[in-house]
């Protein structure tokens, strides 16, 4: 196959504007090369498609690249899990997850990008291989990636849809602490879950994803049933409140097989973040993996060397999310609050909260001994009731 590159002016070629692409620019432009940014958009960062919550990890990871404090909306310690009549604790002693402005995000690491004097075009929609403008190319333009459309990269599998919106209703209204998510299990939610985040003291961000492929209902229709399910719960009028920031879409759900390749003609293609389905399966997040791979693609531009860094590094870890929610499918909806029962009896809660990590899996599963920990906490119930 031949493809015809418009011009060879700049290094690389990064599609998309998002905070994956501006990564990738950033990453780019530090090693020495020269980067353009084409984002199809007039704004960066709009639609928003994500609730914005990173790990303190995370957090920490992109302070190194620019500052998202201004980003910031709320800093959270844990997790209310509900399902049915099941209700599971996760809490740490302090900050494990940030909220923040996912659209703000974006501009805040496009704005680094623009400072350091990379040049980019925004309102620029990349339809074909003649628009392109180097022989290397990063596709950084979402889950329907058109780069990837464009020189066949084979598909993202599966997908999760989505939904959410703010809505203002405050966190002691709702009935949660200001600190705390909640997250909904089960037939609310088939093949995924549903969440409410407090924003503020003054608001409240409410969304689910549905496995399309477990439910034949439409993401609006099950988005509508879970703000009744709250209101009822909650006895608040959901449905009257004011909302804003409606939004949806595709989350990639499972990895592409193929992320890069490069032809003897000396072509060269990179997929990162959500274009190459490096998302956690679990949580559907793909800031961390996603910025993280494109900072791998930016450095040297190189296929092959992409390719290999960012599956020897992240591909494990990306596969035991990918297992987790494998293992949770297996679970008939209508029995998430037996598995919630079964948590607690087994203080899976309690070890989640010392010991969970929501990136890296493989650092709590592997290092720590579940049984001593559960029998610890046999032993000192027992002694409490004794």
């Amino acid at each position: 196959m031949i493809f015809m590159i418009k011009s060879n002016s700049f290094d690389c070629h990064i599609v998309g504007g998002g905070i994956a692409g501006s990564v990738a620019g950033l990453a780019a432009g530090r090693s020495g090369f020269s980067p353009h940014i084409s984002e199809e958009h007039a704004v960066v960062g709009l639609p928003v498609q994500c609730s914005g919550l990173v790990s303190r990890e995370c957090y920490d990871w992109l302070k190194t690249l620019f500052d998202p404090s201004k980003a910031l909306l709320n800093t959270l310690r844990g997790a209310h899990i509900y399902s049915g009549g099941g209700h599971l604790v996760v809490q740490g002693s302090r900050q494990q997850a940030y909220l923040v402005s996912r659209g703000l995000l974006d501009q805040l690491a496009f704005s680094a990008y623009e400072q350091e004097g990379y040049p980019a075009s925004l309102g620029e929609r990349i339809k074909a291989i003649p628009d392109l403008k180097s022989q290397c190319i990063i596709g950084a333009d979402g889950a329907n990636s058109t780069v990837a459309r464009m020189f066949g990269f084979p598909p993202i599998e599966k997908y999760v849809c989505s939904a959410q919106a703010d809505y203002a209703i405050s966190a002691a209204e709702f009935g949660v602490e200001p600190d705390m998510a909640e997250v909904y299990l089960g037939n609310v939610a088939k093949g995924f879950f549903a969440w409410a985040i407090p924003l503020s003291d003054e608001a409240i961000k409410i969304g689910l994803g549905v496995n399309p492929g477990m439910d034949g209902c439409s993401i609006a229709t099950r988005f509508n049933e879970f703000i009744a399910l709250l209101s009822k719960k909650k006895k608040i009028d959901l449905p009257n409140a004011k909302r804003t920031n409606f939004t949806g879409g595709p989350i990639p759900n499972s990895i592409r097989q193929k992320t890069s390749f490069a032809t003897a003609g000396g072509k060269k293609v990179m997929l990162v973040g959500d274009a190459a389905g490096q998302v956690k399966n679990t949580t559907g997040g793909g800031i961390f993996y996603g910025t993280k791979c494109a900072a791998l693609a930016g450095a040297t531009l190189s296929p092959e060397l992409y390719e290999r860094n960012w599956r020897s590094r992240f591909k494990r870890e990306l596969d035991l999310h990918s297992l987790a929610r494998s293992a949770l499918s297996l679970v008939p909806p209508d029995r998430f609050s037996s598995l919630l029962g079964i948590s607690n009896a087994f203080a899976i809660g309690q070890y989640l909260s010392q010991n969970g990590h929501m990136e890296y899996p493989s650092r709590f599963i592997f290092p720590h001994d579940y049984f001593g920990f559960m029998a610890k906490q046999m032993v000192s119930k027992l002694t409490k009731n004794s």
